[in-house]
This record gives C-alpha cells, structure tokens and sequence, in this order.
C-alpha cells in the first residue's frame, strides 16, 4: 500500500464493496470532461479502487453503475448547468461522496488543483484543500467532512443506507427544516438533487426578510 494512503485507509479501511479500478479510468474521464485528472486522484484509484469505505461512509464513483450511476454519468446530468460551471470553465468534477450526499469535487485554477465540498441541502460550496492535502492531511477521520455524530444517530433510526442511495432531509433547510437526525430519510441521488433544486428554485426569488437558511447559491471563486 502506498504510503500516501495509510491514514486514510486507517480511517475508511477498505471493505468487500471496494472494487479494483481499470487503468485507463483517468484517461476517460479527462476525455469526458476536457480536463486533466490530478496524479493524487489517478494513483488513488489504482491503489486503493473505488466503490464504498468504511462503513458506507465515502463512496468514490466508479467507472461503470453498479448501483451508484458511474462517474461520467453523474456529473453529466442535467442538474449540474443550473448549480455551477462546467469542468471547463473551471467547475469541478465529482469523484465521491458521503452518505448525506455532500460531493467532493476536483477543479483546476491555473496549474492548482483544488478539492471543494458541495453541500446539496444548502447549495453551498467549500474549498476543502489542494488535491496534494486531500488523502494525506484531510480525509484522515471520519468526521473529516461528515458529521458523525449525526450520521451514527440517523442510522440509529434507518440503519446502513442502501447501496446507491443518501439519506436527505425530508424538510429542507432552505424552507426551516432542521439538522436533526429525525429529518433524514433514504432517498436515491436524482431524486435528492432534483428535489433540492426544485426547492431552491422556489425560494430564490423570495424576499429576504423570507429568506431561511442558505438559497443563495454561490460559487466559490
């Protein structure tokens, strides 16, 4: 194992959902995307693979939907033009996420690499570190970019997610819905993108003395 990876597998050890990764998976998706996958990323599905760590905590896309849509096809759905940039024009390219669906992404800034965090449920974006950070520095708990007290205590209630699937809020809190655990629920991907959209859209025109929570959707530049 590289040692590049060994505080991350201490913290999302491998499990029998993690699958070896083709070789040619970083080739595909620059050519998919018009951009140059970052070395970290490449050697980290070589070594390590995609699919499901840990307990279902971080899933990395993978080449082909099984049962998670694959990589290409998650970031070409429709949805994304209406959040943020294309990979081209400096958006990023999702390769993972966490069970409440908060995508980790890689962009370019010139010769930079950045890994940001998109928070679906508020439509707020993060900067989380340089692609060269991210599995050496960051993702080394796992609390790194989930809150775990909240996931043990919604899986109190719903268990192990469902391959495939997130848990989302049944009230979002754009429209006052809460963080506790008893406003999650098992939800396929499109569905809790497409309803949180569909929610934004609704309340980004409002006034903003009616405004809750976080409807302004920004992109960090």
């Amino acid at each position: 194992m590289s040692v590049l990876f060994l505080d991350f597998s201490r913290a999302f050890p491998a499990n029998d959902e993690t699958e070896n990764c083709y070789p040619h998976f970083a080739a595909a998706v620059g050519n998919a995307f018009g951009v140059r996958v970052p070395e970290e990323l490449d050697e980290f599905w070589r070594v390590q693979g995609v699919g499901y760590f840990g307990r279902r905590e971080l899933y990395f896309f993978k080449p082909v939907q099984t049962p998670r849509a694959d990589l290409i096809t998650w970031n070409r759905e429709d949805f994304w033009a209406s959040m943020m940039p294309s990979p081209r024009e400096g958006g990023p390219v999702f390769f993972a996420e966490n069970p409440f669906g908060e995508q980790l992404g890689f962009r370019w800034r010139g010769r930079k690499c950045e890994v940001i965090l998109f928070i679906v449920d508020t439509m707020e974006t993060f900067i989380v570190s340089e692609i060269s950070e991210l599995f050496a520095h960051v993702l080394t708990s796992r609390d790194a970019i989930t809150d775990v007290e909240r996931l043990d205590k919604v899986r109190e209630t719903l268990g192990v997610q469902p391959p495939g699937s997130h848990y989302s809020p049944i009230v979002s809190p754009m429209i006052g819905g809460s963080g506790s655990p008893a406003n999650f629920q098992v939800e396929t991907p499109n569905v809790h993108f497409r309803t949180a959209l569909a929610t934004w859209v609704a309340v980004r025109d409002l006034p903003e003395d009616q405004r809750v929570g976080g409807v302004d959707l920004k992109w960090e530049s």
